[in-house]
Formats: structure tokens, C-alpha cells, sequence
């Protein structure tokens, strides 16, 4: 009879732990996703609309790492705050409960805690430089990678393939030898926690031992060594998170600087209605350098009727290339002015400015989607039949009715 009803409700019990165990990670893991489907969004925002003037090389493609995988490293962050939540809550119970067996069983089951804290802080100390390090030497390694990987048929080209794999394994091998200076701290975290957890456990041990001799009786003693392990336990139990929370901050120390990234600021922002541009062009004065001594453009000036075709030639670093990021408003003149139709380019708003021109870049550039989709990109609400022009004026249309799925 009673045993069954003891048995009984310890099921009971266990099972409800299981289901508020359950419905409160489900909750937690759905904020964590909220959290970070919100950042990148956010973050791809802001890298959007990021001032190409300021970015250096490579910080594009570092930066879109940044947003495609950094985000999605918050997890373990996550989970990291998760066990430190249960932790506490079980804490505060297991104190509560030695309290209420003897008041200093209490003291005693805390005795652990700074040698655990201590240990965690000392490690912490040496793994989070060496870690700093192979995020260095991971930035230049992943850069160089993608870029010789998107530019391959160059590579091939010129033959280069010998040299840039000798230059790949030069930054890999930095990239290893520092993950293997971090990897041997972070392999410390479990044993020497453990460590630190035996000790205070010991410590607790010989103390409520001292109390039995006040009074404690035999099961409190059992039931104090119980509670204290559970107390202790899920502390070093924390080592196993410790290096991917590592990295999670690290990530998220680098969600947070790209969040930093220079926009585009617009000055007067006023509309421009595409109908109502004609598309007379004139660079006055301009002046405009990559570097303050060497200006790639000095004291130019070029007018460009309304529907004229105009060929800017020269040679390499004359400008060309600048007058149409000048025009564009990707980089603003140092001095002088761009006048679209009269009008100062500089007090309209980028997007329409943008809209008004007709830009074939050097680089194809191809998104994942359908080709209605990559024709109609940036004027999505075109028709088929203004897509279908596009391409037939384009010399592609045919081409296009051939593919097994046509547009």
C-alpha cells in the first residue's frame, strides 16, 4: 500500500520534471531563435545599406561571413545560458534544502563554490587570448580561400594554381598550430573543474563530519553529501560549454561590430520619380582620391546630354570606373558636384537615383532563383512581358525557351 503510493508519486513527479523540463527548453530554444533570426536580419540591414566608401578590401566578404555563419554560432551561447539558469535555480533549492537540515550544512555546501570560480577564471584567463589568436588567423585563411575559390577560372588562366595552394597551406598551418595552442587549455576545463569539485566536496565532507558530532544525525549527514554533490556536480559539468561559449561570444563580438558598420547617410533625401528624369549628366570640379596626394579624378569636368552615348576610355586607375561610383553614389566627391538634370545628386534620395540608372556591371552576377527572378531583380514588379523584352532586346530570349524550365 504506502510503498506503491510512494512509488507512485515519485513517477508522478518525475514525469511533471520531465514535462516543465521540456516546455521550458522548447520556450527557451524558441526565444534563442527568434533572438537570432532577428539579428540576421537586422545585421543584413545594415550590411546593405553599409557605406562602401569606408569598407576595405575584403571586409565584404568577411562581413557577409559574418552575417551568414557568426549568427548562427548563438546557440551554444544560449545553451550555455540555459544550464547557468538551472544551476542557479537548483542552487538556491539544494542551499535552501541543507539550511533547513542543519543551518551550517549551508555554509558548508558553498565552501566549493570559490574553488570552482577560481579555476574557471584562471582557465578562462589563458584559453580567451589563444582563442582571440585563431580567430585572427582564421579571418585571413577564410578570405583568401573564397576569394581564389570565386575567381578560379583566373587561377587557371594564369596557371597559378601551385602557388596558391603553397600560400592556402601557409595560412592553414598558422590557422592549426593556433587552434592546437587553444585547443590545449580548452582540454584542461573538464578534469581541472572536476578537480576543483572533488576538493570542495572534500572540504564539505570533513565539515558536516565536524557537525555530527554536534548533533547531526547519520541520515542528515547521507542526505548533506547527496545534496552537496548535486550542487557541485553541474558546475564542472559547465567545462564541456565552456569552449563553444567561447566562440558563440567571439561571434557574437563579431555580430556586434559588423552592427557598427558605417551606413550610407543621405543629406536632403528628395524624391526622385523616374518619369520625370531625362538624364543629362554633368561632373563639375570634381575631385576624388583613394589616397589624399594621388586623386584619381583632379578638377574634372564633362557634360552628358540627355540621351547622348559617351565612352569614357583610358587606362588602367584613369578614374573610369570612379565616375560611375561618383554617379552612382557609392563613394561622394571630395570637391566639385554630380548634377543629374540640374539637380545635385547628392540631395536625392539613393534609391531613386539608383532606380534612374541602368548599370551592367564587369562581374556577372547571378542569385539562386529563377531567371524571371534575376531579369526582374530590382524592379520586381515588372511583367512577363516587360521581362520577356528585356530579354529579347538582351539577345537571350531564345536561349532562355530552351532551358527545361524557361523562365
Amino acid at each position: 500500500g504506502r510503498f506503491a503510493i510512494l512509488g507512485a508519486s515519485v513517477m508522478a513527479a518525475s514525469w511533471a520534471s520531465s514535462i516543465c523540463e521540456y516546455q521550458a527548453q522548447r520556450q527557451w530554444r524558441r526565444v534563442s531563435q527568434d533572438l537570432q533570426h532577428d539579428l540576421r536580419l537586422r545585421l543584413y540591414d545594415r550590411l546593405q545599406r553599409s557605406d562602401l566608401a569606408v569598407l576595405r578590401e575584403g571586409e565584404q566578404t568577411l562581413l557577409a561571413s559574418v552575417a551568414a555563419d557568426d549568427t548562427n554560432r548563438l546557440d551554444s551561447l544560449f545553451e550555455a545560458g540555459w544550464e547557468l539558469y538551472k544551476i542557479g535555480v537548483g542552487g538556491i533549492g539544494i542551499v535552501a534544502a541543507l539550511a533547513a537540515l542543519n543551518p551550517g550544512l549551508a555554509g558548508l555546501g558553498l565552501i566549493g563554490i570559490p574553488l570552482i570560480v577560481e579555476a574557471l577564471l584562471a582557465l578562462q584567463e589563458r584559453f580567451s587570448p589563444r582563442y582571440a589568436a585563431v580567430r585572427d588567423a582564421a579571418a585571413p585563411l577564410q578570405t583568401r580561400m573564397s576569394t581564389n575559390l570565386a575567381n578560379l577560372p583566373i587561377l587557371k588562366a594564369l596557371g597559378a594554381e601551385t602557388d596558391e595552394l603553397r600560400r592556402i597551406a601557409g595560412l592553414s598551418e598558422t590557422y592549426r598550430h593556433r587552434q592546437e595552442a587553444a585547443s590545449s587549455v580548452a582540454a584542461a576545463f573538464v578534469p581541472v573543474l572536476e578537480t576543483a569539485v572533488m576538493a570542495g566536496l572534500t572540504l564539505s565532507l570533513v565539515g558536516a563530519g565536524l557537525l555530527t558530532r554536534h548533533g547531526l544525525s547519520p541520515g542528515s549527514y547521507t542526505a548533506a553529501v547527496m545534496l552537496t554533490r548535486q550542487l557541485l556536480w553541474p558546475v564542472a559539468q559547465m567545462g564541456a560549454l565552456l569552449e563553444s561559449s567561447e566562440r558563440s561570444l567571439a561571434s557574437a563580438g563579431k555580430v556586434m561590430m559588423a552592427l557598427a558598420t558605417p551606413v550610407e547617410q543621405d543629406g536632403q533625401d528628395i524624391a526622385l520619380p523616374a518619369a520625370a528624369v531625362r538624364g543629362a549628366i554633368r561632373f563639375d570640379a570634381l575631385r576624388y582620391g583613394y589616397r589624399v596626394d594621388d586623386p584619381a579624378l583632379n578638377d574634372l569636368t564633362l557634360d552628358i546630354p540627355a540621351g547622348a552615348v559617351t565612352a569614357v576610355v583610358g587606362p588602367t586607375g584613369a578614374g573610369k570606373s570612379t565616375l560611375v561610383q561618383l554617379l552612382l553614389r557609392f563613394r561622394d566627391p571630395q570637391s566639385g558636384t554630380v548634377l543629374l538634370d540640374g539637380r545635385d545628386i547628392a540631395t536625392i534620395r539613393r534609391t531613386d537615383l539608383r532606380r534612374c540608372c541602368a548599370v551592367v556591371p564587369q562581374e556577372v552576377f547571378l542569385i539562386d532563383s529563377s531567371v524571371r527572378h534575376n531579369i526582374a531583380l530590382g524592379c520586381p514588379a515588372a511583367t512577363q512581358d516587360e521581362i520577356e523584352q528585356a530579354a529579347q532586346l538582351a539577345g537571350c530570349h531564345d536561349l532562355i525557351m530552351r532551358l527545361p524550365d524557361g523562365y
